[in-house]
């Protein structure tokens, strides 16, 4: 397992700048829609983001990731690219439940009602 600190805000609100996230090794074929997972982007650079969909192209893996603060996926990449799973998240020193899917919706929804009404 590795342990890093997040830097960012793509992945609000599940994971803020600052949080400490821990990474484990995981099996590519075992992972589901929902998970966050850690790759090497084509920068070279680690990236953290939500697993949309998993792909079989000609007998390879790929896989779609999203950061959730934004709407669109990313580019799909390989298995080759993929560097674990996100299983612990820590903030100011406790520890902090990634959220589902489905809780980020209705976040999203009040971020966006909230801003239109400031407006």
């Amino acid at each position: 397992m590795v342990r890093c600190q997040a830097a960012g805000a793509s992945m609000l609100p599940s994971i803020r700048d600052g949080d400490l996230v821990t990474l484990s090794p995981v099996d590519p074929q075992r992972l589901k829609p929902g998970q966050v997972i850690a790759f090497e982007t084509t920068a070279g650079m680690l990236a953290i983001h939500r697993l949309v969909a998993t792909h079989s192209e000609s007998g390879r893996l790929t896989f779609v990731t999203r950061r959730d603060a934004r709407l669109g996926n990313d580019a799909s990449f390989g298995v080759d690219r993929l560097i674990g799973q996100v299983v612990d998240l820590q903030r100011d020193g406790r520890h902090v439940p990634v959220k589902r899917p489905a809780r980020l919706w209705l976040t999203r929804l009040r971020l966006r009602l909230r801003a239109k009404l400031e407006l």
